[in-house]
């Protein structure tokens, strides 16, 4: 077996590393600790470098593993996900409630407990469900609709959570005389009238392979572990787990942190159809997926820097490569100062000798949406689907600050 300095062939891990002007570094991961990355660069040299260099370690796992670890979890009866309103999601059950009704006890298998306020919660969904599937108020629009309850059968009540405890939830439905007495267990998924906040960056953002992602301090990985202590967990110590569970690592010691552009309100401006069909924008886990010709915007927080993302050319599956080859697109991006046109050429073309490319570009500050807009070129909209993944947004990391939700604890 190879060992270099110490760190087995089986601990070492291809990785990525994001830079904050959202470049891409391909690198071998030997370890990580004590705010210091250890790896291997291209020309195998062992590099020792801070973490505050960086923005992001993902690493490149092999996607059957990957796929086999979800699917082992989501095998497992009663799993759901809670997503906070800070953007943590902590993959585990609902254990209990607590404090009069107004708190959700949660339990991840392996990180432990954790105790969330009601006013600290966006939803909870089963998994293998996707939020926005049994709600329309999931994404971004939760304040002006009201408290969501979905059953599994697919009724709905929206209305006020009143409480909720270890096996049931209490809802006054809007226009009923009464309040309403649910088993969590008959529940699909619910959302609450929270809107998205930025509770202040405390510890480091880490995806594990089950889709929690979960702020946490003392993040290490050496050999065939990782160690974390969650921010947030009520037992409040450091927990050691296998390292096959790591996806990726946001690192907060640049003062910098990214988000998912797929994550922010987005609406179609322009077009979304074409040959008398209609092509909206979908939203999946790998990204987006757009078909020409088609403009969107996407509403931006504040303090971001800086747009990148990959985008390919999505035909269908079982497509000829000959008709495939059609697909030609010009996609263009931008700011509201501009519409997101550049008025001498796209920002990417896209066909059949360059199936895919890069976007990354600096936003101006203050800039308070951005657009993208997809043209068809040469050939018509034949095949024109677009496919953007790894898209994010840089932005600047607020300090931790006090407050008085639990997520500012």
């Amino acid at each position: 077996m190879l060992v270099l300095l110490g760190v087995s062939a089986s601990a070492l891990t291809p990785a990525e590393l994001v830079t904050p002007e959202l470049e891409r570094r391909s690198i071998t991961l030997a370890s990580l600790g004590s705010g210091e990355l250890r790896y291997f660069d291209d020309q195998r040299r062992l590099t020792r470098e801070p973490t505050a260099g960086y923005v992001r370690l993902e690493l490149l796992t092999d996607p059957d593993a990957a796929s086999a670890a979800q699917d082992t979890s989501s095998d497992e009866p009663g799993l759901m996900a809670i997503t906070l309103v800070d953007g943590q999601d902590i993959v585990g059950r609902w254990a209990d409630g607590t404090r009069g009704g107004e708190a959700i006890v949660w339990e991840h298998p392996e990180l432990g407990r954790f105790t969330f306020g009601l006013d600290d919660v966006r939803s909870v969904t089963a998994v293998g469900l996707d939020a926005a599937s049994f709600t329309p108020a999931a994404n971004n629009d939760n304040a002006a609709l009201g408290d969501t309850v979905t059953l599994a059968n697919g009724d709905r009540l929206t209305g006020f959570i009143v409480a909720v405890g270890g096996t049931t939830l209490t809802i006054a439905p809007d226009g009923a005389a009464g309040e309403v007495t649910l088993e969590v267990a008959d529940l699909a998924g619910l959302t609450l009238a929270n809107p998205p906040r930025d509770a202040g960056v405390e510890g480091d953002l880490v995806a594990l392979a089950d889709g929690t992602r979960v702020r946490a301090t003392g993040v290490t990985v050496r050999g065939n572990e990782l160690t974390l202590t969650p921010v947030l967990a009520d037992a409040g110590r450091a927990v050691t787990i296998d390292r096959t569970q790591l996806r990726r690592v946001d690192f907060a010691a640049g003062g910098l942190r990214l988000v998912a552009l797929g994550d922010q309100p987005m609406r179609t401006i322009d077009g979304g159809e074409a040959f008398g069909l209609t092509w909206p924008p979908e939203r999946d886990a790998a990204g987006l997926r757009l078909h020409a010709p088609v403009t969107v915007e996407f509403d931006l927080p504040e303090g971001v820097r800086r747009f990148a993302a990959t985008a390919e050319l999505d035909p269908p599956a079982g497509v000829p490569a000959e008709r495939a080859a059609l697909a030609d697109i010009d996609l263009w991006v931008g700011g509201e100062a501009d519409g997101g046109v550049d008025s001498t050429r796209p920002d990417l073309h896209l066909d059949a000798g360059q199936p895919a490319g890069r976007v990354n570009l600096e936003l101006d500050p203050g800039s308070a949406s951005l657009r993208l807009r997809l043209d068809p070129a040469a050939n018509g909209p034949v095949l024109d689907r677009l496919r953007l993944r790894q898209a994010v947004l840089l932005l600047d990391a607020p300090p931790s600050r006090p407050g008085t939700g639990d997520l500012d604890r």
